[in-house]
């Protein structure tokens, strides 16, 4: 299996500069409501790079088996329990997990500055922030969780 496809390369390359760049900007100016915006927006550009390059991976390098038309939320499922399915792995995404609702009030948030309705759809509060942190860091304990269970267990 292709473990270092493209997609996770730029997933990676979006971590490592755009996010961590956002990341500076918004602890520069802790109220800052553009600078909440952009680390946001370049959290889910790397989530969902990050997403697609999960779909490759369970499609074995097959970019003609992607799924092209899913909701959000189905979309998320499909890539964790497709890459956990091909690295052999028991994990099945639990949808009462307190990460997995953060991830997607975690969406709830990114479209609505996204495609805001009002002015007041783009002011990002302090609980937004945390909800958005929490959600992201969910899906990476999840994906550990998955490689995890894939390992054999070590010999006592």
């Amino acid at each position: 299996m292709k473990y270092n496809n493209t997609a996770l390369t730029a997933a990676r390359l979006l971590n490592s500069t755009d996010v961590a760049y956002c990341v500076e900007a918004a602890n520069a100016a802790p109220d800052g409501q553009v600078q909440r915006r952009c680390l946001i927006r370049a959290q889910f550009a790397y989530v969902e790079a990050f997403l697609y390059a999960l779909h490759y991976q369970a499609a074995a390098g097959d970019a003609g088996q992607l799924l092209s038309r899913q909701s959000t939320k189905d979309s998320i499922e499909t890539a964790l329990n497709g890459i956990a399915k091909a690295l052999c792995s028991t994990y099945r995404v639990n949808k009462k997990e307190k990460g997995w609702c953060a991830l997607l009030q975690a969406y709830q948030i990114r479209d609505r500055i996204t495609h805001p309705k009002s002015p007041s759809e783009l002011e990002i509060r302090p609980n937004d922030l945390k909800v958005v942190d929490t959600g992201v860091e969910w899906l990476f304990d999840v994906c550990t969780q998955i490689e995890q269970q894939r390992m054999p267990p070590t010999p006592r």
